[in-house]
């Protein structure tokens, strides 16, 4: 049930992840070709890739999903940021001053989808060894 509940947010991350990118093009913000590159890699094609591992219960895509969840919990906003300022689902507080709209965010949900993917590897990791 834990698998199929992860697999679920992930999809549902995915589909958010994949309007947030429409968005950003089909609004024509001024973004560089990095921040789109980057949006489509964290927020749709690595959630697609973590969705087939928690099917198979595979530990390099629980282990990527927990680096990326990891990475994206705390994140610059600004025009120098790579990363897209919209998450796919996000519950964020600012953890800087934000002069002119700059700052830093911590993502509670990154942490906590870090957290729930780092139980799950050590589930998988459990379940591998006492097989040996």
């Amino acid at each position: 049930m834990k698998y199929r509940c992860a697999g679920y947010i992930l999809m549902f991350y995915a589909i958010l992840g994949l309007f947030v990118c429409l968005s950003m093009i089909v609004d024509n913000q001024t973004l560089s070709a990095t921040t789109l590159f980057s949006g489509v890699i964290c927020y749709i094609v690595l959630p697609i890739y973590g969705i087939v591992g928690v099917k198979k219960k595979d530990l390099t895509a629980l282990l990527v999903m927990a680096l990326l969840f990891l990475f994206i919990s705390v994140r610059f906003t600004g025009e120098a940021a790579w990363l897209p300022v919209i998450s796919p689902i996000a519950i964020s507080f600012p953890i800087t001053d934000f002069p002119e709209g700059e700052g830093y965010l911590l993502d509670v949900f990154a942490l906590l989808m870090t957290g729930w993917f780092c139980w799950l590897l050590i589930d998988v990791l459990k379940h591998r060894n006492r097989q040996l």
